[in-house]
């Protein structure tokens, strides 16, 4: 059984994570919308804690472990579970610990961060202010040094 990565949504970690297998029924009780497309029952669920609000989210998801919706929250794990037995009636015996903690994520996105900051002012995307990225190999630029860089040209031609 393929262990799902350390953060499925920044910032957070995942917990616990369970495959829906054949002893699994899906009961269908609340549609869920991935964009316009309805979810249905998925292959994989994930329990995950939000490092900021300590509050954990059940993501339904695909495969490759992608987050295809994620809309329930609850202040305990227990609840959460629940939630999840609602819809998929019998997961609570598949849930699987990953042993994965909040450093851990804080790691992964310290590392993410590090990995896709601007080359020039060194902010990362999680920066609110900065607007959107323009990303190839061997560097990166925001949009805010974009926006700045163009303001520089336009005054000296």
């Amino acid at each position: 059984m393929d262990k799902p990565p350390i953060s499925l949504f920044i910032p957070s970690y995942v917990v616990e994570y369970a495959v829906v297998d054949s002893t699994v029924k899906y009961m269908n009780k609340k549609n869920l919308w991935a964009g316009d497309e309805l979810v249905g029952v998925v292959p994989k669920l994930a329990i995950s804690k939000d490092i900021e609000t300590s509050e954990f989210r059940l993501s339904h998801c695909n495969e490759e472990w992608e987050d295809l919706c994620a809309v329930q929250s609850a202040t305990t794990i227990e609840e959460i579970k629940e939630i999840a037995e609602k819809h998929y009636q019998g997961i609570n015996k598949n849930w699987i610990r990953t042993n994965y903690n909040e450093s851990d994520a804080i790691a992964l996105i310290e590392a993410e961060k590090e990995a896709v900051k601007c080359s020039f002012c060194g902010r990362s995307p999680w920066d609110e202010e900065i607007g959107r990225m323009v990303i190839n190999e061997k560097a990166r630029i925001c949009e805010l040094c974009i926006k700045s860089y163009y303001s520089l040209i336009q005054k000296n031609y």
